[in-house]
């Protein structure tokens, strides 16, 4: 990444930031999360060349309602069933679907695994991903999830091949926490952010790559580029 997108993104990493704080005034958790949801979008749509393409709404998967999904991003040429503002589109006609959560938590990836395996049955080329603006659980035992450890000896996040994958059916996920996790190692605490973006779209052996340096909406807005134009 060029020097000049890494400004350009960073800013958008800490605008992100700061009106994910400001939205904490609403203590209605239902407000505060949709204020989070209806700014990540808007930045998407500001930001791309497919902006009526850029929902939110139902997704259908093998006539089964598969959930209602904070953004989701229709193929190119699809039809456009927008009514009232959301649409109710089959996984087919999907390019991306992404779940926004402002405190993720193990359930809200294992129900969004779930989803995204039901609509994947009927689009195994759907991008299915996760925008955290906060970790609710430890960044450590989430990446064991995605099958990544942390080496005590070399304080570093590795993937381990040999630990399964928890949730196969989400190809990516960013999460943008500046919040401090600590460990111990001989007696001594050592600390790291918790922010991360992790993908397998690149992987051909589904395990994910990890990327520790931010900017992360750079990685965020690239993944629905190309979900996109395929």
């Amino acid at each position: 990444m060029n020097e000049e997108y890494r400004i350009v993104y960073g800013y958008l990493d800490e605008l992100l930031r700061v009106q994910s704080k400001a939205a904490d005034m609403y203590e209605h958790p239902g407000v505060l999360g949709a204020v989070r949801e209806k700014f990540l979008h808007k930045q998407i749509i500001e930001r791309s060349d497919y902006p009526s393409y850029v929902h939110t709404g139902q997704v259908i998967a093998n006539n089964q309602n598969a959930g209602q999904h904070d953004i989701i991003i229709r193929k190119s040429g699809a039809m456009n069933p927008t009514i009232g503002g959301h649409v109710r589109i089959v996984a087919e006609e999907c390019a991306a679907v992404i779940e926004v959560k402002s405190n993720a938590r193990g359930v809200h990836f294992r129900d969004f695994n779930d989803k995204a395996g039901e609509m994947k049955a009927e689009n195994p080329d759907l991008v299915c991903g996760m925008f955290c603006y906060k970790l609710g659980l430890k960044k450590r035992t989430i990446l064991k999830r995605f099958g990544i450890d942390y080496d005590l000896e070399y304080l570093d996040f590795e993937i381990d091949t040999g630990l399964p994958v928890d949730y196969p059916n989400i190809d990516f996920v960013v999460c943008v926490d500046e919040d401090e996790e600590f460990v111990t190692r001989n007696e001594e605490q050592y600390s790291y952010n918790k922010f991360f973006y992790i993908d397998k779209n690149q992987n051909p052996d589904d395990k994910y790559d990890l990327t520790l340096q931010p900017p992360f909406s750079y990685h965020f807005l690239s993944q629905i580029q190309m979900a996109f134009y395929g």
